[in-house]
């Protein structure tokens, strides 16, 4: 990458066949355009978000250029200077000469309307061109941004890196193949009237470095000095001049300095009012302004305030309907539309069923009376539906029959029993008053129960009162006495082993059983089904 004499690169001769030079361009014929000054220090350029610098092969002068929009390509003033569109043929591919080069010709240019050819020893002022693309490049190949005015370089950049692209020769006479070298900022110059770099005067709006260890040179011109941007790669200038053998400096045109003319070529212009496409030339209309690029995502826009015209990632949370209801709300995140969550259709009623209609909304019908609808409260019974309405169920049956017990229902663990204290009272019944002693609901003074059957035995029923249950055959109802067919008889082979009862049946043996049969009839009439006393002991004499 050389510049082909004195301060200046006018582009490179094409190479033909015999490798000859080629002739100089029009309007510049006291410069001999060389071949043999190589490219310092440079490598080939296979990096794809560079598919956007281009060849311009323009009669028999080589330059390069950059795409910066879909249809435009900046490059150097000096390589349009007195051309005419149809001199231009834009050559897309990493080898100009590969069997992959895309080809597109040019239907309208711009030089700058305030560019000034070389004069003598000093270079050319303004030195920028716009061409207009009879066609939209190959896809894949994508424009590179140019550097705005809110970006612009400033002294403070320099010793930042510039990354310089170009077809120009190579150390080996090798042309036509996009080569890049990285070198550091070293000038930059704003001052009307130009600045003095040593022995050279730069021109106003250039920024330039020292070409160590490489530089663009011969077949450069017109070819971007990319520079970073908050991780972003701008074209922030466009190769223009330097020394005759690009041993000591070069030069580019400072890009962000020209961003309104830029502009307005390449949008037609951004930002402007648009109907359909062919109205910006850009060749992008969206949301009814020329946008720098495709822009058509539902999360990227054109409209943004301070970036009108430029295609631009809407902030996180901001809603992209789809137009439909039942699958939620969408939102821009980290610029992709995601999907919300469906509406819950939830009214806070268990015997309504919601659902979602498109155009319409969330909509709830009644459930099928009887359809379980249960609460968080078990004492509340098996609630159903009924006519669209949840209905308590009927409260669980929470008594043990104990009525030595305090019974109830807990809410979560359902029913439950607590014993009462001791000596509580545990009823009023037909055996009268009766308390609790050890867990058990006892008689405080028992009525007598004699129903003279001694087949039978006799208890109180705090329910009914007297009862009797009847002995079963071969039960004992006396001494040497056994109930068969419910009458007490003689038991066969039994013979008594005494005789010290009295006639009243109260002494000795019998008078001891007929006691603890008392005590047992009043301690067992607590219990649902209390044995009596037996009927036959103490009632019958010794025989």
């Amino acid at each position: 990458m050389r510049p082909p004499a004195v301060l200046w690169w006018l582009g490179l001769a094409w190479l033909l066949a015999g490798g000859c030079a080629g002739e100089p361009a029009p309007g510049a014929d006291h410069i001999l355009l060389t071949t043999g000054r190589p490219i310092t220090n440079g490598q080939l350029d296979t990096n794809p978000a560079h598919q956007g610098v281009v060849a311009l092969r323009i009669g028999a002068v080589l330059c390069s250029g950059s795409l910066i929009a879909a249809r435009v390509v900046l490059t150097a003033g000096h390589c349009a200077q007195d051309r005419a569109p149809e001199d231009f043929l834009v050559l897309i591919g990493t080898d100009i000469f590969g069997q992959q080069t895309f080809e597109l010709g040019v239907v309208d240019l711009e030089v700058h309307p305030d560019y000034v050819p070389e004069q003598g020893n000093l270079p050319p002022v303004n030195d920028l061109a716009l061409l207009l693309l009879d066609d939209s490049p190959p896809v894949g190949v994508t424009p590179l941004p140019h550097l705005q005015a809110g970006l612009g370089v400033t002294e403070a950049d320099i010793g930042w890196p510039l990354q310089f692209v170009g077809f120009g020769l190579t150390e080996d006479d090798v042309l036509g193949r996009r080569m890049t070298v990285t070198n550091d900022l070293s000038w930059v110059c704003t001052t009307p009237g130009g600045c003095q770099i040593g022995p050279v005067r730069a021109v106003q709006n250039t920024i330039c470095q020292d070409q160590r260890p490489g530089g663009p040179c011969s077949g450069d011109s017109g070819g971007p000095a990319f520079l970073m941007r908050s991780g972003r790669e701008y074209v922030a200038g466009v190769t223009s001049y330097g020394d005759e053998d690009c041993l000591f400096f070069g030069c580019s045109v400072k890009v962000d300095a020209y961003q309104g003319w830029i502009d307005a070529f390449v949008s037609g212009q951004i930002g402007s009012d648009c109907e359909v496409p062919g109205d910006c030339r850009s060749g992008f209309c969206q949301d009814g302004v020329c946008c720098d690029g495709p822009c058509d995502g539902p999360c990227q826009a054109c409209t943004t305030p301070g970036a009108l015209g430029e295609c631009t990632r809407l902030a996180d949370g901001t809603g992209c309907p789809d137009g439909l209801i039942c699958n939620g709300d969408e939102t821009c995140q980290a610029g992709v539309c995601v999907t919300g969550d469906p509406p819950a259709c939830e009214d806070g009623d268990p015997c309504t069923a919601g659902a979602c209609t498109e155009g319409i909304g969330c909509t709830f019908e009644p459930l099928a009376d009887g359809t379980p609808c249960p609460d968080d409260d078990v004492c509340d019974g098996a609630n159903t539906c009924r006519a669209g309405a949840c209905t308590r169920g009927r409260a669980p049956d929470c008594d043990d029959g104990d009525p030595c017990s305090r019974d109830d229902c807990d809410p979560v663990g359902g029913c439950f029993s607590e014993p009462l204290a001791e000596g509580s009272q545990c009823g009023q019944g037909a055996c009268g008053p009766a308390r609790c002693l050890a867990g058990v609901c006892t008689p405080s003074d028992p009525p007598e129960c004699d129903d003279a059957d001694p087949c039978t035995r006799d208890y109180c029923d705090p329910r009914v009162g007297c009862a009797a249950e009847r002995l079963l055959d071969g039960d004992s109802c006396g001494d040497c006495r056994i109930c068969l067919s419910n009458r007490c008889q003689a038991e066969p082979g039994c013979k008594p082993a005494g005789c010290a009862c009295s006639a009243g049946g109260r002494g000795g043996l019998a008078g001891i059983a007929s006691w603890l049969l008392m005590v047992l009839t009043a301690i067992g009439w607590s219990r649902r089904m209390r044995p009596g006393r037996l009927r036959g002991a103490g009632k019958e004499s010794c025989r």
